[in-house]
C-alpha cells in the first residue's frame, strides 16, 4: 500500500482500543531484585506476613527499664531499678522492661546506677506491631512499585518481589527523524515499567509483549514499517479518526498488540496517551489510575466535530489555559502540564467548564518532544 494512498474510512478511536486490548493481555510474573523492579507492576498483593516489630523495640538508644521501678524519681530522689540494660535504637527490650531511658537520666551514685527521672511505661519504645500487624495488604496488586513501597519491602528483609514488566520492542525505519521519534517513546517509558529496547526495521522482533513501529516518511508510516507488520503478523486495521495520526495501522505480532505509527512528533504525543500507554497498562496488569486534576477552563476550548482529539493543557492560576487541540505546535507541547482526549461528537467547552484532565506522565514526557 503507497502512503499517498487515501484512507478509505477512519477508525473510531474506542474501536481502536478495543481490537488492540483484545490481545493485551498481562505479561508472565517474574522475580526480581526490588532494586530493579522499581517502576514495575507488582504481580501479587503485597503482605505483611507477622507483626513489624515483632516485640518491642527501643525508638531511643539508651537504658532498658522497667517504669515502675522509675515511680518517683527526680535529681532530688534517684530511684535504683533491679534492671537497667544498654540497649541501641531499634534493638528488642530485654524481658521485664517495658520503657527506655535516654542515657543522660543515668547517673552513679557510690558505684550504683541510679534514674533521676520517672518514665511511662512504653516511654521511647515502639510497641509489637506499631509497625505493620500482621496479615496487613500493603499494597494491591496492579500497583506500580515506586521508591517508598520499596523501602518498605527493604525494611521487611525482601529482597525480590514478583512484578509484571512488559517486554517494548521500538523499531524506526532509520531517517533522523523516525529514530528521534522511536527515542522519545523509550525515553516515556524510562521509568522501569517497560523492558525497551531500540533497533531498525530489518532488525529481527523477538520476545515482545508490545511492537511499535515507526516509519521512515515525514508524515505517515512507509511502506517498509507497515511490511513488518504485515510479514510477521497479521493488519487488523489502517486508519484512525484520531486528528494527527490518520495514517496509523495496528495489528499482532507474535499474538501481541502492534502499532505502526506516523513519525511526526506531534502525532507520537497524541497516540502516547491514548493507545500506547493504555496498552503498556493492560500488559502489565496495572490496575493504578492516571493522575488527574480537575480545574476549570480559563477560556473555551473548541473541537473539530467527526473525529477525537488531544487537546494540551497548561496551569493557569486555578484553571486550565488550553494550548492547542488536535494539530498539536511544538511549543504547545513543551508548555503543556496535561491534557483530554475529546470524543468525536465533543464540539468543544465553554469558559469556567470544569475539565478532568490526565496530568503528563513524567517531566521526561514533556521536555523530549
Amino acid at each position: 500500500m503507497s502512503r499517498d494512498a487515501p484512507i478509505a474510512a477512519l477508525t473510531p478511536l474506542p474501536r481502536i482500543r478495543d481490537d488492540l486490548s483484545s490481545v493485551a493481555v498481562p505479561v508472565a510474573p517474574r522475580s526480581l531484585p526490588t532494586a530493579e523492579a522499581l517502576g514495575a507492576t507488582l504481580a501479587d498483593d503485597l503482605r505483611v506476613e507477622t507483626a513489624v516489630p515483632a516485640t518491642p523495640v527501643a525508638r531511643i538508644a539508651g537504658f532498658a527499664v522497667a517504669a515502675l521501678d522509675t515511680v518517683g524519681a527526680s535529681p532530688y530522689a534517684p530511684a535504683m531499678p533491679s534492671r537497667l540494660v544498654p540497649v541501641d535504637a531499634g534493638a528488642a527490650l530485654p524481658a521485664g522492661c517495658d520503657a527506655v531511658l535516654p542515657a543522660d537520666a543515668v547517673g552513679r551514685d557510690i558505684g550504683f546506677a541510679t534514674v533521676q527521672q520517672a518514665v511511662a511505661p512504653g516511654e521511647n519504645v515502639r510497641r509489637a506491631g506499631e509497625d505493620f500487624a500482621g496479615g496487613l495488604r500493603l499494597a494491591a496488586a496492579g500497583t506500580r512499585l515506586d521508591p517508598r513501597l520499596a523501602l518498605i519491602l527493604a525494611l521487611l528483609g525482601r529482597d525480590r518481589v514478583a512484578v509484571r514488566r512488559p517486554r517494548l520492542v521500538l523499531r524506526h525505519g532509520g531517517d533522523a527523524i523516525a529514530a528521534e521519534a522511536a527515542r522519545f517513546l523509550a525515553a516515556a517509558f524510562a521509568d522501569g515499567r517497560v523492558d525497551a529496547t531500540l533497533g531498525r526495521l530489518a532488525d529481527p522482533i523477538a520476545d515482545a509483549d508490545l511492537v511499535l513501529l515507526v516509519g521512515g516518511a515525514e508524515i505517515a508510516p512507509d511502506d517498509a514499517a507497515l511490511a513488518v507488520l504485515d510479514a510477521t503478523g497479521r493488519r487488523l486495521g489502517h486508519g484512525a479518526a484520531l486528528t494527527g495520526v490518520e495514517s496509523l495501522a495496528w495489528g499482532t505480532i507474535a499474538d501481541r498488540p502492534a502499532l505502526v505509527l506516523p513519525c511526526r512528533p506531534e502525532a507520537i504525543v497524541a497516540v502516547t496517551p491514548s493507545l500506547i500507554e493504555p496498552l503498556v497498562a493492560a500488559s502489565a496488569g496495572a490496575t493504578d489510575a492516571p493522575a488527574t486534576e480537575t480545574r476549570p477552563l480559563a477560556r473555551k476550548l473548541v473541537s473539530q466535530v467527526g473525529m477525537s482529539e488531544i487537546a494540551l493543557l497548561a496551569r493557569d492560576g486555578d484553571g486550565w489555559r488550553p494550548l492547542a487541540t488536535g494539530d498539536l505546535p511544538w511549543w504547545a507541547i513543551a508548555a503543556a502540564d496535561a491534557f483530554v482526549e475529546l470524543a468525536p461528537a465533543c464540539e468543544g467547552h465553554g469558559e469556567a467548564t470544569p475539565l478532568t484532565a490526565r496530568l503528563l506522565p513524567s517531566p521526561g514526557f514533556r521536555s523530549r518532544s
